[in-house]
């Protein structure tokens, strides 16, 4: 069909990552899509934002500070054109 939409597709850089450390979300996506995450911590849940580029790729650094070992973070991410996907971390010591 004409007005398919592809499916986008997060993922991240560290599956067990420690105490401040710095993930890296990389989504794909329509080209030029606003792009927002929000990270399922278990106590909280910051929402960040990125652009994709021209390619449909969009990069979210973010510390995960002292997020609580073992629980299993889900990044739930949507985009501008509609489209859905997650991915997940669980922080270990």
């Amino acid at each position: 069909p004409a007005h398919a939409t592809t499916a986008c597709s997060a993922t991240v850089s560290i599956a067990h990552p420690r105490d401040n450390q710095t993930e890296t979300l990389t989504v794909r996506t329509t080209r030029s899509a606003k792009t927002t995450a929000t990270i399922h911590y278990k106590t909280s849940k910051p929402v960040k934002t990125a652009t994709a580029t021209t390619a449909g790729v969009a990069t979210i650094r973010f510390d995960i500070s002292r997020a609580t070992y073992g629980y299993r973070v889900v990044v739930d991410v949507t985009t501008s054109s509609h489209q859905s996907c997650a991915a997940a971390f669980v922080p270990e010591r």
